[in-house]
C-alpha cells in the first residue's frame, strides 16, 4: 500500500492533464488536479517507482527489486505511508 500525501482521486490518472488540453474547469476535477494537491509529475514518478518494483520483484522473481517493498522502509518525500505486505 502506497499512501500519497495530498493526492486525491484523479492524482492516479492522466485526468489532470486532459484538464488543461480539454478546456475542463479544474473545479471538476478537483480531487486530485487542485493547487492543494500533489504535482501530478511528482506522484506519477512515485507511482511509477513503486509499480515497477512491485512487478519486478512479484512477476519476474527479480529479487534485487525486494529492497524497495521492505517493510519498514523509510519512503521517499512526498510518501505518507508505505506498508509492504
Amino acid at each position: 500500500l502506497v499512501v500519497l500525501e495530498d493526492a486525491g482521486h484523479f492524482t492516479f490518472s492522466n485526468m489532470c492533464l486532459l484538464v488543461d488540453l480539454l478546456g475542463l474547469t479544474i473545479e471538476d476535477f478537483d480531487d486530485g488536479c487542485g493547487d492543494a494537491n500533489v504535482d501530478s509529475a511528482v506522484a506519477h514518478r512515485i507511482i511509477n517507482r513503486y509499480a515497477t518494483a512491485f512487478f519486478q520483484h512479484t512477476i519476474a522473481g527479480r529479487g534485487d527489486f525486494a529492497t524497495w517493498l521492505t517493510p519498514g522502509a523509510t519512503p521517499p518525500p512526498g510518501l505518507t505511508r508505505f506498508d509492504a505486505r
